[in-house]
């Protein structure tokens, strides 16, 4: 039986000796010697980035079905031109929306309505995603980076019990303010990568009183970029959603490391910027909640949590490699699992999403402003010191591998995994059930010894004084092995 077992355990143990190596294989690269940036903590402790959220709430009215969003996209169109940026073209000239009426054409928009079987009644007006692209300071780009946030709200959407009012600071102005903010920094810096910034509207829809993610601005970005001839060079799409609240700034790529999601993290830290680790346990939505908010799209990975609850699904659905900024209390306990700002825990989409309250909980007054503008002005920090100069070559390192790590478990790495994983239970299960078999063969041959005693008068303990293991306790051996 000895032999037996030994057998067993050296089966378990090449078993998690391949399990290791397999696992060892896909460990995303660490230490690039990302370099610090000039201007970094200049970024973060100027208050630019948000008064241009200040500035963009005052666009209240950002809905998807709406045109009262168009001064919005309006605002935005002329503040990305005014970096020098360049709108997309189609057949040669600007991509660009003329609203009914007398209104100014708005330069870099694509016009379309959400395709949506949620909502019964067809969108009669117009929604507006913008797109506007920064070449590269080189005639051979690293490759094309897409900065996108959805700009649009729920001003005005009938939800049952009341119509919602608010400005959506949190969801999603503060992540618009970054992206702006972010234009303005990189017009001055040398960059190697084709940049697209994308503004989205309709991420989400009403129906019935409830509110359905959609996401229906990011998967008409897609089609237009395919339409472009432009959707097969993207290295990397950042998004930008649900900023400046919480206490903790984020970036999460995916369910497992990546090298370029690593790089990130490191230029942050060389350049003294606040990002905290994503938990590696991430509470997932429930099923049936997983597949009302995500519906058409699902998880690539199988589950769904907050860092996949926004437009960077579409990405991660189309095997782009993804980053996505977020802000929140990402714990790996509580229930959602998240907290998006203290007192408000569910701000985004209600009445409770405005600057004031941002303000208010982030400590109220020139002190509130102050930490809100640390928090964004870190995001743009990151984006920029990591896209530009030596860091950006780095990058170009990073996302060379990005195909491998985000495939390392397909195929013919999954069979064998798997295959390992099995033999590793089945030896797990066969050593547990020796040992089961082997007790029981002990305890009948102690049984059968303890029958074979002679009975004595008793010593109150035993039934006739004698000690089943006496034979055994002898021989300093209570149990023996059985063939």
């Amino acid at each position: 039986m000895r032999k037996k077992n030994l057998l067993l355990i050296l089966i378990a143990l090449l078993s998690i000796s391949a399990l290791v190596g397999l696992s060892a294989c896909s460990y995303a690269r660490k230490d690039f010697g990302a370099t610090k940036s000039d201007n970094a903590q200049d970024i973060v402790s100027d208050t630019t980035t948000f008064e241009l959220l200040e500035e963009f709430c005052a666009y209240t009215d950002r809905n998807y079905a709406s045109a009262g969003s168009y001064p919005a996209a309006q605002y935005l169109s002329r503040k990305l031109l005014s970096c020098g940026l360049q709108p997309l073209k189609v057949n040669g000239s600007d991509m660009k929306y003329t609203p009914a009426g007398d209104g100014d054409a708005i330069i870099g928009a694509d016009a379309f309505k959400a395709d949506t079987d949620i909502v019964a009644e067809k969108q009669k007006t117009d929604s507006l995603n913008l797109y506007f692209r920064r070449p590269a300071d080189t005639d051979s780009p690293l490759g094309t980076v897409i900065i996108s946030a959805h700009y649009d709200n729920l001003f005005g959407s009938d939800l049952g019990r009341h119509i919602v009012s608010a400005t959506g600071a949190y969801d999603n102005a503060a992540a618009v303010a970054v992206l702006l903010r972010t234009a303005q920094e990189m017009s001055g810096m040398t960059c190697e990568y084709d940049v697209i910034f994308s503004l989205l509207s309709a991420s989400t829809v009403v129906a019935d009183g409830a509110v359905y993610y959609g996401w229906y601005g990011a998967s008409r970005m897609y089609a237009t970029l395919e339409r472009l001839g432009m959707a097969n060079n993207i290295s990397l799409a950042i998004n930008l959603w649900r900023l400046g609240g919480g206490k903790n700034n984020y970036m999460y790529s995916y369910d497992k490391a990546t090298s370029y999601n690593n790089l990130f993290y490191e230029a942050a830290e060389v350049n003294g910027l606040d990002f905290k680790d994503v938990p590696e346990y991430k509470r997932a939505f429930s099923a049936d909640y997983a597949v009302t908010v995500s519906g058409r799209l699902g998880s690539p990975t199988g589950t769904l949590h907050i860092g996949m609850l926004n437009d960077s699904l579409v990405s991660m659905n189309k095997g782009v490699p993804t980053l996505t900024y977020l802000s929140l209390d990402w714990s790996d306990v509580s229930n959602p699992g998240y907290t998006e700002y203290e007192g408000f825990s569910n701000c985004a989409l209600t009445d409770g999403d405005t600057l004031e309250n941002m303000v208010l909980v982030s400590g109220g007054g020139d002190k509130g402003k102050q930490a809100i503008a640390g928090k964004l002005g870190a995001v743009v920090a990151s984006i920029t010191s990591t896209l530009t100069g030596d860091n950006g070559r780095l990058l170009g390192d990073a996302l060379a591998l990005a195909d491998k790590e985000l495939k390392s478990l397909s195929s013919a790495a999954t069979a064998l995994y798997y295959t390992g994983l099995g033999i590793l239970i089945a030896s797990i299960v066969a050593l547990v059930t020796a040992y089961f078999v082997a007790n029981r063969k002990n305890a009948e041959r102690l049984a059968a010894a303890a029958s074979k005693t002679p009975p004595s008068s008793g010593n109150g303990n035993t039934p006739g004084g004698a000690s089943p293991f006496e034979e055994y306790e002898d021989n300093g051996k209570i149990f023996e092995d059985f063939d």
